[in-house]
C-alpha cells in the first residue's frame, strides 16, 4: 500500500464532510457595481441562509439597489463601516402606481433575517394600498431584525419610514427623520403581534393626519423601549397615536412635539407608560388617553435638558433629570449605573487619572489585558470635550456592542468590557468629532 492509499481513506471522509457542510459566504457590493455582485438584488438572488451582503461606503442608486425582498432568507445585510451616515441608499421613489422601497420582508422572515448599518432615503409609496404603506422598509407576517438604520426624506401613505402589517419586528438603534405621512410619520404597525422599538430617536417626522412619529391600529401590542421622541408634529398624535391599540412605553423622552396631543388615542386601548419623560409638547403632556400617568410608576414631567434641542441634539446634559431615571429593574447603561431614559445615556465615566493635566491628544490607549479572558479594560483619552462613541466589531466587521456613547469632558476614561461572544479577534472602534480610531483585541476563552 502506497503512502497515497494510507491517507486516503481520512480524507475521503473529510471530503464527505465537508460536501455536507455549507459554510456562510460574505459578499462585497460597491457602488460602482464592482463588487462580488453587481448590485444588492443580484446579491441577495445568491445569497443563502446565513451569508452576509456587506456594502461599502457611498452611495448606491438604480433598481437593483430598491425593493429588495428577502425572500424568507436569514441573510444579514449591512454596511462594511458600521455608520449609516455613510452607506446611503437613494431609493429615488417617485409618485406613481407603486410602491419605490427600500427593502421587504414579507415571507415569514425571522430575527435572523437582519438589516443594520444602512441610511435608506427617499422612498415612496403612495399608491393604491397595500402599494401605499411603507415608504423606506415594509413589514408583512415577518418578524426580522433592524438595528443601526437611519431612514430620513421618505413617504407613504402609511408608515413613511417603517411599515408593519404582521409580524414582530425588532427595531433597535434607528433614527427616523424629516418621514412624511398621512398617518404613520416614522413608523407604523396597522396590525400585527408585538413590534418592539428599543433605543430609537424620531425628529422632524410629519403627518398629515396621526401618529408624526409612531402610529399603530388594532391588534397591535408596540413597546417602546428608551426612545427619544422629539419635534414631530401632526393633526392629532403629534408624537404617538393608538387607533385602538396597545402600546408598552418605557424608559423613553417624549419632548417638544407640535400642533396636537403628544399621546393620542381613540377607542379604549391600554397605553402603559413607565420611566418616561414627557414634557414641552404645545398640545399637552399628561393629558387625555394618558392623563394621570405623569406622577406615577416613575414618570417624569420635566425638561429633559438635551445638549441643543434646537439644533436637533437628543444627547443629555450633566443636570438632565433623565439621567438614572429609568427603570431600575432594567439592564444598566454601560457606564453600570441605573438606566437612563431616552436613546442616549449619558456617560457617568470619571477620569482615570487624578492629576489636573489634561490630553494632549484624542485616541484610544492599548486595552488591557490583550489577549483577555471573559473582560479587559478599553481605554482612551480626549484632549477636547466632544461627541464619543466606541463600538465593539469582530472580525467579520459585524457589531458586537456600543460600549460608551455620549458627550465627554476632555480626559482619559476606561471601559470595561465583558465579551459575551466567542473567542477571536475584535476591535474597538472610538468616533470623535476630530476622527476615527481602531485598536485590535484577542478573547481567548
Amino acid at each position: 500500500m502506497t503512502a497515497i492509499a494510507k491517507i486516503a481513506a481520512p480524507t475521503l471522509l473529510i471530503l464527505i464532510l465537508a460536501a455536507g457542510t455549507a459554510f456562510p459566504d460574505t459578499y462585497l457590493i460597491q457602488p460602482d457595481g464592482s463588487g462580488d455582485f453587481s448590485d444588492l438584488t443580484t446579491a441577495m438572488g445568491n445569497a443563502v441562509d446565513g451569508d452576509t451582503i456587506m456594502l461599502a461606503d457611498g452611495l448606491y442608486t438604480g433598481r437593483g439597489n430598491r425593493d429588495i425582498n428577502y425572500d424568507g432568507k436569514e441573510v444579514v445585510v449591512c454596511s462594511q463601516s458600521g455608520n449609516p451616515a455613510n452607506c446611503v441608499i437613494d431609493i429615488e421613489g417617485e409618485f406613481n402606481d407603486t410602491a419605490e422601497r427600500g427593502f421587504i420582508f414579507n415571507n415569514d422572515e425571522t430575527e435572523a433575517s437582519v438589516l443594520r448599518d444602512i441610511k435608506i432615503i427617499h422612498g415612496n409609496a403612495d399608491a393604491p394600498c397595500p402599494e401605499c404603506e411603507g415608504g423606506a422598509v415594509y413589514v408583512h407576517d415577518a418578524s426580522p431584525t433592524m438595528e443601526n438604520l437611519i431612514l430620513e426624506d421618505n413617504y407613504a401613505l402609511n408608515g413613511a419610514g417603517i411599515m408593519v402589517n404582521g409580524g414582530s419586528p425588532t427595531i433597535k438603534n434607528c433614527v427616523f427623520i424629516n418621514n412624511d405621512t398621512f398617518d404613520g410619520g416614522g413608523f407604523m404597525c396597522l396590525s400585527g403581534d408585538h413590534p418592539i422599538l428599543e433605543g430609537c430617536v424620531f425628529y422632524n417626522n410629519t403627518a398629515t393626519m396621526r401618529g408624526a412619529a409612531i402610529s399603530g391600529q388594532g391588534e397591535c401590542v408596540i413597546e417602546v423601549v428608551n426612545c427619544t421622541i422629539a419635534h414631530n408634529g401632526s393633526t392629532v398624535g403629534s408624537a404617538i397615536s393608538s387607533w385602538e391599540n396597545d402600546y408598552i412605553i418605557e424608559n423613553s423622552i417624549i419632548a417638544y412635539n407640535g400642533d396636537s396631543l403628544a399621546v393620542w388615542a381613540t377607542g379604549d386601548p391600554e397605553i402603559t407608560i413607565s420611566y418616561t419623560d414627557i414634557y414641552g409638547n404645545t398640545g399637552g403632556d399628561w393629558v387625555g388617553p394618558i392623563a394621570g400617568q405623569g406622577t406615577l410608576n416613575g414618570n417624569k414631567n420635566e425638561a429633559p435638558i438635551f445638549v441643543d434641542y434646537e439644533n436637533r441634539d437628543y444627547h443629555l446634559t450633566v443636570n438632565s433629570p433623565c439621567i438614572d431615571g429609568g427603570n431600575p429593574d432594567s439592564p444598566y447603561d454601560p457606564d453600570n449605573t441605573v438606566a437612563d431614559m431616552g436613546a442616549y445615556y449619558y456617560y457617568q465615566i470619571v477620569s482615570i487619572d487624578n492629576t489636573e493635566l489634561l490630553p494632549n491628544r484624542t485616541g484610544l490607549l492599548a486595552n488591557y489585558p490583550n489577549p483577555f479572558n471573559a473582560n479587559t479594560v478599553i481605554a482612551f483619552e480626549l484632549a477636547s470635550r466632544g461627541d464619543v462613541q466606541l463600538d465593539i466589531y469582530d472580525i467579520a466587521g459585524r457589531k458586537v456592542t456600543t460600549a460608551a456613547q455620549g458627550m465627554f469632558e476632555a480626559g482619559k476614561y476606561q471601559v470595561d468590557w465583558y465579551a459575551d461572544v466567542v473567542s477571536g479577534v475584535y476591535f474597538s472602534v472610538l468616533r470623535t468629532d476630530s476622527g476615527v480610531y481602531t485598536n485590535k483585541m484577542v478573547l481567548l476563552k
